[in-house]
């Protein structure tokens, strides 16, 4: 018998364990995935742009990422870490609202682990901020849905096409 705590203790650490295995693995990544030479070069190429350049990019939140660990001299690994870091915090805090949680995060590890955050790092960063908005959608927290959708699009347009659920959620009819 172990008490309810132990259990909660247990459980949490796991989770970080597992989060933490999960963005180094992402994070450090080497040649891996179809556009890695892409955003090779949009990582270089973020150097030559200015800060207001930056943000008035396509995609301003990768590109002003870029430009931030280009000029700390971070690599392509610390934007690599931190997109990584953001899609499995907003996959775990979303496979913990599921019923069987574990389930849920085994079975994201093909293709959203695999496949989506080591193919395409805009798109899966969008993705995590999105996991965290339908957590808050969830939790009936509607500015703070649509707070998330936004800030899902400044890494990717797509994450923008939820915002008519929030829309659509909050209407009487």
């Amino acid at each position: 018998f172990v008490p309810v705590k132990a259990n909660f203790e247990l459980e949490r650490l796991a989770w970080m364990l597992t989060g933490i295995f999960y963005t180094l693995l992402i994070g450090f990544r080497f040649e891996v995935g179809g556009d890695w030479f892409g955003y090779l070069g949009r990582y270089e190429g973020a150097g030559d742009l200015s800060l207001i350049e930056a943000i008035n990019s396509t995609d301003p939140g990768y590109v002003l990422l870029n430009w931030l660990a280009f000029r700390i001299g971070g690599g392509v690994f610390l934007v690599n870490l931190v997109c990584g870091a953001i899609t499995i915090y907003g996959l775990i805090q979303f496979a913990k609202r599921q019923p069987l949680p574990w389930l849920a995060m085994v079975v994201a590890v093909p293709y959203i682990i695999i496949v989506v955050t080591m193919g395409y790092t805009r798109q899966a960063t969008a993705l995590g901020f999105v996991f965290l908005a339908l957590v808050a959608f969830s939790d009936q927290r509607l500015s703070k849905f649509v707070l998330l959708l936004v800030v899902a699009a400044l890494f990717h347009k797509s994450a923008i096409l939820l915002l008519p659920l929030g829309i659509l959620a909050n209407s009487k009819n």
